[in-house]
């Protein structure tokens, strides 16, 4: 039988269960082809250490072919095995610099496993790459941009094209470029603070708040790209909790760390909101169990620190309603954590937030967190 070709059809389907079956019974003809497609399958299913079994075997028939090599670190980094994925993708990228999926993975690996002191360095990886794709520069120049406010408060301006949609990440990272923009642009010198640093880690809302004063202290952000609670609270190793490890275990015992992971999973379409319409449970339970595991992971991963987290603040009318499910999530918070609390300091009327707020229809701008130090 053509088992290729029948795994071809389902996998142009996107079926990858059956697709995968048939990658399978098709290697021991077809080899290295039938065994990184089969990879490539689990990988679809998430089954990534399935996924590396099948990429092994296809790199020992193909020891230099930039995909699987690209494609083992990308396993291994969604393992949270972040160490084991900088060789591989270092090797992939410097094989094929020019290749549309090597550059944004590595970028991942390279920074999700280091503090943001080292990104600029990591940047120049792509940026000083004269076969580097005009893409990936642009993207490099965004990672770039986030070290540059977060260490400096000083704006490193984009310099490439944003690419095409056809690219998966452009969407999600467009959101840091206009945050950046509007930061800068907005910049008031009188709120910055010049002192020790205190980190605060989380998603891109970290970067509202960097050079300002907690306790004496300036805040340096610690950015994990696209974390939010249920990656912390995960009982499985990912990407996320290995950045936050990295992150601190840097820090004596007794330091000070602040805690802030944004929307904190209650968008429209993913996390609790999606969760809760999938099993249809109560929400204020499901939210209750949430925020304690993520609060104990949170602790579990930095037992010996002075924890803060910082609470979701209201929401922009227009990202859709989460209010109900904000509203508990920060409750829960507060009952069970210390908290700096950005929701009350930017609540207006009926739950969503005032209008001098946001920065943009996502992140808050500096004053909120003044204003929530001092409430």
């Amino acid at each position: 039988m053509d088992y290729m070709g029948i795994a071809a059809s389902h996998y142009q389907r996107g079926e990858y269960k059956e697709a995968l079956e048939f990658f399978e019974k098709a290697a021991p003809a077809h080899g290295f082809n039938a065994w990184y497609n089969a990879g490539v399958c689990h990988e679809h299913l998430r089954n990534y250490e399935r996924a590396l079994t099948s990429y092994y075997t296809a790199l020992e028939l193909q020891p230099n072919h930039p995909s699987t090599l690209n494609n083992i670190g990308f396993a291994l980094h969604e393992l949270g095995r972040g160490t084991e994925a900088r060789d591989y993708v270092e090797k992939a990228y410097a094989l094929s610099p020019e290749n549309r999926h090597i550059g944004p993975n590595a970028l991942s690996v390279w920074c999700n496993n280091a503090p943001m002191e080292e990104w600029p360095v990591l940047c120049q990886k792509i940026l000083g790459n004269n076969n580097a794709l005009p893409e990936h520069k642009y993207l490099a120049s965004i990672y770039m941009a986030c070290a540059f406010w977060a260490l400096k408060q000083e704006h490193f301006p984009i310099e490439f094209p944003a690419p095409a949609q056809g690219y998966n990440w452009i969407k999600n990272i467009g959101v840091y470029q206009t945050h950046l923009q509007r930061l800068a642009e907005q910049k008031d010198e009188s709120i910055y603070y010049d002192a020790k640093p205190v980190f605060m880690i989380g998603d891109s809302h970290v970067l509202s708040y960097a050079g300002l004063e907690f306790n004496g202290r300036k805040i340096t952000p610690q950015l994990v790209f696209g974390a939010k609670a249920f990656h912390i609270a995960s009982e499985a190793p990912n990407r996320y909790l290995t950045a936050f490890k990295t992150h601190t275990d840097r820090l004596e015992e007794g330091s000070a760390l602040l805690c802030c992971f944004g929307e904190i999973d209650c968008r429209i379409d993913e996390g609790i909101l999606a969760y809760q319409r999938k099993i249809e449970r109560n929400l204020e339970n499901i939210v209750e169990e949430q925020v304690a595991r993520y609060i104990q992971a949170v602790r579990n991963l930095a037992p010996k620190l002075d924890i803060t987290f910082v609470n979701i603040p209201a929401p922009h009318p227009s990202i859709g309603d989460r209010r109900e499910v904000i509203k508990l999530f920060n409750e829960q918070l507060s009952q069970q954590a210390n908290i700096i609390d950005v929701y009350k300091a930017s609540l207006g009327r009926d739950g969503y937030a005032h209008e001098e707020s946001h920065i943009d229809d996502v992140h808050l701008k500096p004053s909120v967190f003044k204003k929530a130090l001092l409430a």
